[in-house]
This record gives C-alpha cells, sequence and structure tokens, in this order.
C-alpha cells in the first residue's frame, strides 16, 4: 500500500510584538482569553460532561492529545479546563505573534509530491483572532506555510508566518486520494508553541 508521508518541520524564528519583524509595523499578539478558550474547549469535546477531558474525547481535539504529557500537569491522564487554561496562558504571555519559516516535507512513495495542500486549521475555542494557514507542496514536496493576506490586516499583508496555536492539520491533493480522517474529519493535529526546540512532526496518510 501506498501512503503519504508529511513532515512538517516548526518556524524557526519568531515576530514579536515588541518590534522585532521586518516591515511597516509590529505583529501584536492576538487577544486571547486562555480561561474562556479552556471552557470552550470542554463545552466542545467534554462529551459525557464530567468536567476533564479524556484521551479518549481528545481523539477529536489531536493538537491537545499529542501533547497530553504536556497538558496533563497532574498525571491522571485527563485534562482538565485549568490545565487547558494554562497551556494557553504560557505562549499568551510570550507577547509573541508569529512563527515565520514554517515549511513541511510531503512525500508519496518517498518521493516528493508536488501539489499538495496542508492546511492549519485553527480549534473553534480559540476564537477568530486565530487564522488558518496552509501552503502547496512545491517539485521537491516542501510546501512554506502562511497565512492568507486577506486574513490579515493591511498593514501586515505580505507577512509570512503562522500563529502559536492549536490546529487541526487537513492534507488534500488534487489527483491523489488522501482519506478523510487525514482532512475533511482530520485526526492529525499541531500545536505551534513558543518554547523549546524546532520540532518535527510526521504523518504517514494514506488511502484507507
Amino acid at each position: 500500500m501506498n501512503y503519504l508521508r508529511i513532515t512538517i518541520a516548526t518556524g524557526v524564528a519568531a515576530m514579536s510584538c515588541a518590534g522585532c519583524i521586518r516591515g511597516p509595523a509590529p505583529a501584536e499578539m492576538p487577544d486571547i482569553n486562555a480561561a474562556a478558550a479552556a471552557r470552550a474547549a470542554l463545552v466542545e469535546y467534554d462529551s459525557d460532561g464530567n468536567g476533564i477531558l479524556s484521551s479518549m474525547e481528545l481523539r477529536s481535539c489531536p493538537s491537545i492529545l499529542m501533547k497530553l504529557s504536556e497538558y496533563d500537569t497532574d498525571g491522571d491522564l485527563h485534562v482538565s479546563a485549568d490545565e487547558v487554561a494554562q497551556r494557553i496562558s504560557a505562549w499568551v504571555e510570550t507577547d509573541i505573534a508569529f512563527v515565520t519559516g514554517y515549511t513541511c516535507t510531503i512525500t508519496y512513495s518517498h518521493r516528493p509530491l508536488q501539489g499538495a495542500k496542508i492546511q492549519l486549521v485553527p480549534e473553534t475555542f480559540l476564537g477568530e483572532t486565530i487564522k488558518p494557514a496552509s501552503g502547496v507542496s512545491d517539485r521537491a514536496g516542501i510546501a512554506s506555510l502562511a497565512i492568507a493576506d486577506e486574513d490579515l490586516s493591511s498593514d501586515l499583508r505580505g507577512l509570512r508566518g503562522v500563529q502559536f496555536g492549536l490546529y487541526k492539520v487537513q492534507i488534500t491533493h488534487p489527483t491523489r486520494k488522501v482519506a478523510e480522517q487525514y482532512n475533511t474529519n482530520s485526526l492529525l493535529g499541531c500545536e505551534i508553541y513558543p518554547y523549546g526546540d524546532p520540532e518535527t512532526f510526521t504523518y504517514n496518510v494514506g488511502p484507507k
């Protein structure tokens, strides 16, 4: 069976509201209320209504599930609203607005795949301040992800960056069939986080 392999490396530079970006204006950190976002996450994903998110419930929120050990600070294998809020606060309080140089490499049968589209779709509980990002792979299978100009304020148009946040990952291709669990019903996710070394995410997706 052929598989589509996607390797995503996080950006190597950040833009802060302190004016560290190159351009006509600094990028401001989105205004996110961490506590409100955490409560909204439980409303969306706490299917049994017990006030915590289990690993089974988090299958619908893969961006948190893949980082369960980071969110689950008390080690009970569940995530509470307070734990979600604490994690969101950590990157909101950095006052860093964007990460740049966020790229992915896409291969099919171990060969670079041109024309694959990868989209980062923000978790809805973060509100409308976190914008989606996307990119299309080139002949080498490399896609550079960025927020579309129309989703940026006029003074930031042309800026190539992705915001810190929690995202579902969706991968499509115009001629290669990619199963729904990797796009419209995606089970893939990523967290773009301002601390630590750049990560590499590898997804193996393909037909059922």
